[in-house]
């Protein structure tokens, strides 16, 4: 057991040790959180004579920290590629996992019709949900219950970095992972269920639809960049930090050109994540925005969205069944240049709008309508501008395209 030494953790002299345990992230794991074996590149020198002098660690209490933490990466912890995040509560119980969406895939692989039911389609029956299960878990917890979130990430093959750690108490932990998911929340379309629910998002779809690219049928990003902004996420979820804001405008980026991805669930999933994020960025600078159309708003870039929506619905109602499953509409082929210079593109779409209305017949009354609301709303130096629309555009779209498909399944049903 060698000599006794001051342990520096636990402030007693014991036998101390300097082989600490290593396969902390999995069975084949190499790396090590404490280590000092460097001895012919002298990491220590000119700080420290020897390794005795940097750390000293007792054997016994190395034997149980590093034991108890691998037991808890076993029980809860989450491995993206070299990154292995941990969260856990002082007294054991079980708490929400930080990393995922409020539905998370799992609960639409066995989607049964009781559970269906449960599926919020408003944000009321949402915040409702919410707000029983936050204070469920609040109800569960024993008082003065603290709660570690711990991510351990390689350096190299050999060290094992403690890239984030925070300790706060239940009660505020519990506020803001409520604030995160209230505040992202957002329509979302499921295809495994076909149905339109409110959701917020989990951290790695939001990293891979603001950095990644299409990769056959799905979209993924760099392994590094998943990680380096996993951790980032993270701690906008945990502590209440802002969104980043390079974060937003990645999305933005994506969203904007739908010629991007030639599955268009892809591009309706990165636009929805988009529209999630925005609207978080918009209730960090103490505003606010609504899930549904708006005919209050009078902001340019949202407007302007509304009526690439409106262009897009026309053209593509005006294709047969087959041309719809393969051409792209002008709105769709323009967006990029429609997001960078709307005026001039705008003319562009619209006048290769027209064959297409005449197309449509009587129909064509309600589109024409739609448009003429929209423009009457802008002055006519507001529609003029040509520079770059804002990120508002996307929720504009968005809205709209809901506004235009619930409208049409009120008229059918009546």
């Amino acid at each position: 057991m060698g000599e006794k030494q001051l342990c520096y953790a636990s402030g007693e002299y014991v036998s101390s040790t300097y082989k600490h345990p290593s396969k902390i992230r999995n069975s084949g794991d190499k790396a090590k959180i404490i280590s000092a074996n460097d001895e012919s590149g002298f990491t220590y020198r000119g700080r420290f004579a020897d390794k005795e002098q940097a750390v000293s660690v007792g054997y016994e209490y190395s034997q149980k920290i590093h034991n108890a933490l691998r037991w808890l990466r076993e029980k809860q912890g989450k491995n993206i590629d070299s990154l292995t995040v941990i969260v856990w509560a002082s007294a054991m119980q079980v708490i929400p996992d930080t990393s995922e969406s409020f539905f998370d895939d799992s609960f639409f692989d066995d989607l049964t019709d009781e559970k269906a039911a449960d599926i919020p389609s408003t944000m009321p029956l949402y915040m409702d949900m919410l707000n029983k299960r936050i204070f469920g878990v609040s109800e569960r917890l024993e008082p003065n219950t603290k709660v570690m979130i711990m991510g351990l990430d390689a350096a190299t093959t050999g060290r094992i970095n403690i890239s984030m750690y925070s300790e706060l108490e239940s009660s505020q932990y519990l506020r803001n992972i409520e604030k995160w998911h209230s505040e992202t929340a957002w329509l979302r379309f499921y295809g495994k269920s076909k149905k339109k629910i409110i959701n917020s998002f989990s951290v790695y779809d939001i990293v891979r639809y603001a950095f990644g690219t299409e990769q056959g049928a799905f979209v993924d990003c760099d392994k590094k960049l998943m990680r380096d902004n996993i951790l980032r996420l993270l701690n906008c979820i945990t502590n209440g930090v802002k969104l980043p804001s390079d974060i937003v405008n990645a999305l933005y980026q994506k969203a904007s050109n739908p010629l991007a991805y030639e599955n268009n669930y892809n591009h309706r999933s990165v636009l929805e994540t988009a529209c999630g994020m925005i609207r978080k960025n918009i209730i960090d600078g103490k505003g606010d925005v609504s899930m549904a159309y708006d005919p209050n708003i009078t902001d340019r870039s949202y407007l302007y969205g509304c009526l690439l929506a409106i262009a897009d619905k026309a053209e593509s109602e005006a294709y047969d069944e087959q041309e719809r499953n393969v051409r792209v509409t002008n709105a769709r082929r323009y967006w990029n240049a429609f997001s960078q210079r709307p005026y001039m593109t705008w003319g562009i779409i619209e006048k290769g709008l027209r064959p297409y209305m005449n197309k449509l017949g009587k129909a064509q009354v309600k589109y024409s309508k739609w448009i003429n609301e929209i423009t009457s709303k802008m002055d006519v130096s507001a529609f003029a501008d040509n520079s770059r629309l804002e990120p508002m555009y996307l929720l504009g779209y968005h809205n709209f395209t809901e506004y235009m498909y619930n409208n049409n399944t009120n008229k059918e049903e009546k």
